[in-house]
């Protein structure tokens, strides 16, 4: 009586036929290939001549042959993650040296813009100085004198009320900026 649900063993074809990693080593076939030879774990066959110590060195070269391809693959990511990451080196010292030349012309800018203005105000005071001075000085020549009188009392209180509040919003950015800086 025979017991069919027991798997059954099945030997692997004769060793002629058998795609073994030592021909293939020595063929040069086994270079090519970047996956590993199959390897017989069947514990019954014990190779030609029953020597399983050949089978055991047979399969071990295969291993090492699996082994050998995994690396390689293992070595050529590490290449290719290297190259990536020189690249991002560079693309970001490109990147920091555009930002940086732009800061530099946004500075320049920002100076030339600053005195320019500064010019126009300078240029506008001393033309009201130069305005105001001649019509004081046509104003003497005609012999007015409490006119230029009035004028200069209303100029000294204009320029007492400006250099105040000059002082007084100088006074406040003062405050603002204690709170901040204790932070």
């Amino acid at each position: 009586m025979t017991d069919d649900s027991r798997p059954r063993k099945t030997l692997p074809p004769p060793h002629s036929q058998v795609d073994d990693p030592l021909s293939r080593l020595s063929s040069g076939r086994l270079g090519g290939s970047n996956r590993a030879p199959p390897i017989n774990t069947n514990e019954n066959w014990k190779g030609e001549g029953g020597d399983s110590t050949v089978l055991a060195v047979r399969q071990l070269i295969a291993i090492q042959a699996e082994e050998l391809s995994v690396r390689k693959d293992e070595v050529s990511v590490r290449l290719k993650e290297l190259e990536v990451r020189e690249k991002e080196k560079r693309l970001a010292t490109d990147e920091s040296k555009v930002m940086a030349e732009l800061q530099a012309a946004d500075f320049r800018d920002a100076r030339i813009h600053k005195s320019a203005a500064s010019r126009r105000r300078h240029a506008l005071v001393g033309l009201t100085i130069v305005i105001l001075g001649g019509a004081l000085g046509y104003t003497l020549f005609l012999g007015q004198v409490d006119v230029v009188t009035e004028v200069v009392k209303a100029l000294v209180f204009l320029c007492a009320g400006g250099a105040g509040g000059y002082g007084w919003r100088a006074a406040k950015e003062q405050r603002e900026q204690l709170p901040n800086d204790e932070e």
